[in-house]
């Protein structure tokens, strides 16, 4: 998934998938409204990472520099 480094951030659902899947930040942030996955894959670039809800587990290699935001009764699990 690419979002673009001109524009706004992207609201999604859930964020699940393999080593393999990619999400290229850009400068923008990515919001995942419900979480309740795993990414193995990477996540990079500029752009940061909301988790609004539910539970998030990233276990890939992970290099974007934005900020990252959790919500209150949200959690991200490294």
């Amino acid at each position: 998934m690419k979002i673009p480094a001109a524009g706004r951030g992207v609201s999604i659902v859930a964020l699940s998938g393999p080593i393999t899947g990619v999400v290229t930040l850009g400068g923008n942030p990515l919001t995942v409204s419900n979480a309740a996955g795993t990414f193995a894959g990477a996540i990079g670039r500029t752009g940061g990472l909301t988790i609004s809800a539910g539970t998030e587990t990233l276990s890939g290699a992970n290099g974007y520099s934005g900020t990252t935001t959790i919500s209150s009764g949200a959690t991200l699990a490294l």
